[in-house]
């Protein structure tokens, strides 16, 4: 089910275009971010679209103002960005390295948790969460009416023609 893992300059706004790959028939792609926001060594050291098969760190973000009140585990490290999110990288105790499906549900079994939003990684929102993922390209998606750009962004997928992330597809990760 899941996987367990043991051990420049900041931008200043998200990427206007998406990277571009290949894409075979039947694969999805979706935005892996630097987990400190900046200086990784992939793709462009910040941000990346990458296959949901592949394998990548899983750090989760939580609204601690409207899903109730965050336990210890749960980092603070927004800032003036958005003083109620907050993220952590171990869930029960353990990293997680993954693939996109795999990540969603690390973080949506931790109650009132989520895939980061790219914005947030890039705002270091998940920065010193631990696993040592600060270097590391880990996944992060929109959530269904989260603003967007484009499809790879969301975590569905989708993104509408009013630049909304669109609910996802029935059996998606399956």
């Amino acid at each position: 089910m899941y996987n367990h893992w043991t051990s420049s300059q900041q931008p200043t706004s998200n990427p206007t275009n998406p990277p571009t790959n290949s894409q075979g028939p039947g694969e999805q792609f979706r935005a892996v971010v630097c987990g400190r926001g900046y200086d990784c060594t992939e793709g462009d050291g910040y941000f990346d679209i990458v296959k949901m098969n592949s394998s990548h760190g899983v750090r989760c973000c939580r609204d601690c103002a409207n899903d109730g009140p965050c336990s210890r585990f749960w980092k603070k490290q927004c800032g003036e960005y958005d003083p109620e999110v907050y993220a952590r990288s171990k869930v029960g105790g353990t990293c997680y390295v993954e693939d996109f499906c795999s990540a969603m549900d690390v973080c949506t079994d931790v109650f009132g948790g989520r895939l980061c939003t790219p914005e947030e990684v890039l705002e270091s929102c998940a920065k010193g969460t631990g696993c040592n993922y600060d270097r590391e390209m880990v996944w992060a998606c929109m959530y269904e009416g989260g603003g967007c750009q484009w499809d790879e962004e969301c975590c569905s997928g989708k993104c509408g023609g009013e630049g909304v992330c669109l609910s996802a597809e029935p059996g998606m990760c399956n």
